[in-house]
C-alpha cells in the first residue's frame, strides 16, 4: 500500500460530514493509487463532487488519478515546473538532482522541490551540505553519511562536500595520535601494501581493499580527509567517513562488522601516513565501477553493435540457454555498450527476471552464509553470483541488465573455492525452485520486462501477463526492498503501461 501524505484538504459542504469525507478520501487515495517505489508529487488533486459515501470517493479518486498521472513529468526534465504532477525514481534521486542544480549556481524555483526535498528550505549549496552533514554525523550507524557521500559524488559536488567537512572541525595546533605506519614509497607509483611479519597473512587482502577504496575517492574529498587527520577532535569524523567510503565500494561488509572495522582502520592508516597521495586515480573509471562483460564477448572478439530491443520485442520469450558459462569473463574482454538513454527512461530487458532471484536467495539463507564467510566478502560474492547466473543462461551482450548489475572488481580473480561455492549456490537455487515452485531457474531469469534505474533504487516492471501463481503463492515475487549485501534497493511492479512518459499507470 502506498504511503500518502496530503498537506491540505479543502472540503465544501456541511461541517458534520467533514470527518467522514476526510476518512473516505484518505482510504480512497491509499487504495486507488499505485505504489511502485517512486516519489510522486501532486500540486493539486481535484475530486469534484463525491458525496459523503466511501464508494463515491473511491470512484472519483481513481478517475482523477488516471487523468493526473497521464501528464506527469520527471522532475529533472525541462518544463517540469509547469506540470501538475512530477515524479522521481526515489527521494535520493531528488536530493542528488538538487545538489547538482545548486552546484551549477542555480536556485531551483519549481513548486515541487519543497516537497521532494523538505529539509532544503532554499539553502545555498554550502548551507545545505552543512545541514546534511550535521544530521549524518548524528546517525550512529553511518547510513546517513554513506548516503550523503554517494549523492555528493553522483552530483559532482565532492569539492563542496570536502569544504563542509573541513568546516566541521576547527583548525588546531595539536594533532591526533597516529599509529606507526610504513612511510609512503619512494617511487611515484601507488604504494604496495606490505605485510607485517608480526601480523597474519589475512591482513594483506584488507590492505589491498583499503588501497582500492582510497583510489576511488575524488581528489578534493581525499585532500580534505587528509587535512582532517592533522586536526584535533576529528577522529570520529574520519572514522565515519572511512566507514562510508568502504561500504560504498563493498556494501556486503555490513554483514561482517569486524571486517568492516578492519578495512576502515587501514583506510585511515593510509590517509594519516600520506600514502593516499600516491594512490592516484586512473584516467578511466576504476575497474571496481565497471560492468563485467557478457559471455558472448568472450568468444567473439568483435562484439555486435549495440541494440536496444523495442518494447514489442520484450514480450517475445527467449529459449532458455543450455550452455555452461560458470567461469568469470576475462578482465581484458570488451564490455557491452548500453544504448544511450536518459536516466529516467525505462530500459527493456529480456532477462529482467534475474532480480526475481533475490527473494529466493534470501529465503535459502544467502545472507547468513555471507556472514559466516567474511573472508569472501571482499570479492563481492553477491554481485558475482548474479553475473554467474546471467552468464550461465546466456543473457545477450546487448541486454540492458548488464550495466545495472552491481559492479565487480575485474582486476583480480576470486578464489577457486568461492567460484565453486557460487556454482553450487546457483545449482541449489535451481533445485529449490523446482521442488517448491515447480519451475526452474531459467524460467525465472529469462522473463522479459523493463528496468528503471535510480541512484539507490531500481524499479523492475513486468507485464501483467507474466504474473505467475507459482511465485505469488510463495510470495517469491514480493519486493526485495533494500538488499544490504548489494547496497541497492529493488522494487518489482506488474503493469502493462510504462512508468515514464505520457500515460503513466
Amino acid at each position: 500500500m502506498p504511503q500518502i501524505e496530503v498537506r491540505r484538504l479543502r472540503y465544501r459542504g456541511e461541517a458534520s460530514f467533514a470527518g467522514r469525507v476526510e476518512q473516505a478520501v484518505g482510504d480512497a487515495l491509499r487504495t486507488e493509487t499505485s505504489d511502485d517505489g517512486r516519489l510522486i508529487l501532486v500540486r493539486q488533486f481535484a475530486l469534484g463532487r463525491i458525496g459523503a459515501g466511501e464508494r463515491g470517493a473511491q470512484r472519483a479518486a481513481a478517475k482523477a488519478w488516471r487523468d493526473l498521472v497521464g501528464g506527469a513529468r520527471h522532475g529533472g526534465e525541462s518544463g517540469a515546473e509547469a506540470a501538475n504532477c512530477v515524479w522521481f525514481a526515489s527521494p535520493a534521486e531528488a536530493r542528488a538532482l538538487i545538489l547538482r542544480e545548486l552546484a551549477r549556481g542555480r536556485t531551483p524555483f519549481a513548486w515541487f522541490w519543497a516537497l521532494a526535498v523538505p529539509d532544503w528550505r532554499r539553502m545555498t549549496l554550502a548551507q545545505y551540505l552543512d545541514h546534511r552533514l550535521a544530521g549524518a554525523l548524528a546517525d550512529p550507524w553511518g547510513e546517513a553519511l554513506a548516503e550523503l557521500v554517494e549523492e555528493a559524488l553522483a552530483a559532482d559536488t565532492a569539492e563542496a562536500l570536502a569544504t563542509a567537512i573541513l568546516a566541521k572541525i576547527p583548525p588546531g595546533a595539536s594533532t591526533l595520535a597516529m599509529p606507526a605506519t610504513p612511510p609512503p614509497p619512494e617511487s611515484g607509483g601507488a604504494p604496495c601494501a606490505q605485510s607485517d611479519p608480526a601480523q597474519p597473512d589475512a591482513v594483506q587482502p584488507d590492505r589491498d581493499t583499503a588501497l582500492a577504496v582510497v583510489r576511488t575517492v575524488p581528489a578534493p574529498l581525499l585532500a580534505a580527509i587528509e587535512r582532517l587527520a592533522t586536526r584535533a577532535g576529528a577522529l570520529q569524523l574520519i572514522e565515519a567517513l572511512a566507514h562510508a567510503l568502504v561500504r560504498r565500494l563493498h556494501p556486503a561488509l555490513a554483514l561482517a562488522p569486524r571486517r568492516l572495522a578492519s578495512v576502515s582502520a587501514l583506510v585511515i592508516e593510509l590517509l594519516r601516513s600520506g600514502a593516499s597521495r600516491h594512490a592516484a586515480q586512473p584516467a578511466t573509471a576504476p575497474p571496481h565501477l565497471r560492468a563485467a562483460p557478457s559471455p558472448r564477448e568472450e568468444t567473439n572478439p568483435e562484439p555486435a553493435p549495440p541494440h536496444s530491443p523495442r518494447r514489442d520485442e520484450v514480450h517475445a520469450r527467449p529459449e532458455p540457454g543450455t550452455g555452461q558459462a560458470d567461469a568469470p569473463p576475462h578482465p581484458s574482454a570488451p564490455e557491452p555498450e548500453p544504448a544511450p538513454l536518459a536516466p529516467h527512461e525505462e530500459r527493456p530487458s529480456a532477462a529482467a527476471g534475474l532480480f526475481l532471484a533475490l527473494v529466493p536467495l534470501i529465503r535459502l539463507g544467502w545472507r547468513e552464509w555471507l556472514a559466516d564467510n567474511p573472508d569472501w566478502l571482499l570479492h563481492q560474492p553477491g554481485a558475482r553470483l548474479l553475473r554467474a547466473i546471467a552468464h550461465h543462461h546466456r543473457v545477450s551482450a546487448e541486454d540492458a541488465i548488464w550495466p545495472l548489475l552491481p559492479p565487480i572488481d575485474l582486476t583480480s580473480e576470486p578464489p577457486a573455492e568461492l567460484t565453486e561455492a557460487l556454482a553450487l549456490w546457483r545449482k541449489g537455487l535451481d533445485g529449490w525452485l523446482r521442488r517448491n515452485a515447480q519451475l526452474n531457474l531459467a524460467e525465472l531469469v529469462l522473463r522479459p520486462g523493463w528496468l528503471l534505474p535510480g541512484p539507490d533504487t531500481t524499479i523492475v516492471r513486468f507485464p501483467l501477463e507474466r504474473i505467475d501463481i507459482r511465485l505469488r503463492r510463495l510470495a517469491l515475487d514480493s519486493d526485495p526492498g533494500w538488499v544490504d549485501w548489494l547496497g541497492h534497493s529493488y522494487r518489482l511492479v506488474y503493469r502493462d503501461r510504462p512508468l515514464t512518459g505520457p500515460q503513466l499507470p
